[in-house]
């Protein structure tokens, strides 16, 4: 079953630039796609379709059979979206009144927020952690932070943008880590990114986008070798068969 419907998707920024052209794409659930594509290919811009952080300019989200448009709410709590700066979406004074503050939006009982926040924390690896300052956090942490805020909001589909910018390689090691966690405990995941080679091996699909249209969609390793003629760099596949699906 999809949980993600694209149809004809469009969006035109006031400036005139088009930053999608007539995207037709669907995402079953419980599924891991990567999304690849150089910097103005519109991957961004897809994503923020997905809990109405943009409007189309036409066409139409649907997100488990409803429309985006008809209740942008409901779009929101079902798909989570960590942004390539987990900073811009970090609002808390300590780690655990962040992750609080979703689900105390949602007007919960405090004892069903305080349940959520310990459960998140758990998952993340940050409960430890839970009385610090989210501004004394690593880059990873942060990232992980976002994640669990995510979480304690009940979502369906977790979307990372970027995910691996500027962290060091146990940053990446530690969002892989959270993503296959993800992944084997249900979710369907979306991860945009230029960098395939942390992803390429454990994701179900990968597309392709430039200039605002997907130009390739199937399994990573068949296509991976075609990503650098679209502006991402071509990643090592040596060692790992063609022909395997699991």
């Amino acid at each position: 079953m999809n949980i993600v419907e694209l149809e004809n998707l469009k969006h035109q920024f006031p400036d005139g630039t088009v930053g999608l052209d007539g995207i037709r794409l669907s995402i079953s659930k419980g599924s891991f796609v990567v999304i690849a594509g150089s910097n103005g290919s519109g991957k961004t811009t897809l994503l923020r379709h997905l809990n109405g952080l943009l409007n189309p300019t036409a066409g139409i989200v649907r997100i488990d059979g409803m429309p985006v448009s008809a209740d942008v709410r409901r779009a929101r709590r079902k798909v989570g979206l960590v942004f390539q700066e987990p900073d811009s979406q970090i609002v808390g004074e300590t780690v655990a009144s962040d992750v609080a503050f979703g689900p105390q939006n949602l007007r919960l009982d405090p004892a069903e927020v305080d349940r959520r926040v310990s459960a998140a924390l758990e998952s993340v690896g940050l409960k430890a952690l839970a009385d610090k300052p989210p501004h004394l956090l690593s880059g990873g942490e942060k990232r992980r932070l976002a994640l669990a805020g995510i979480l304690a909001m009940g979502p369906s589909v977790v979307a990372f943008d970027e995910p691996f910018a500027s962290l060091d390689d146990t940053g990446v090691r530690s969002i892989v880590a959270e993503i296959c966690r993800l992944k084997n405990d249900g979710y369907t995941v979306i991860v945009t990114t230029h960098d395939l080679e942390p992803v390429l091996f454990i994701a179900d699909r990968l597309i392709v986008m430039q200039a605002g249209r997907i130009v390739r969609d199937g399994f990573p390793v068949q296509i991976a070798n075609e990503v650098g003629d679209f502006g991402v760099r071509k990643p090592c596949t040596c060692g790992w068969p063609a022909n395997r699906r699991e």
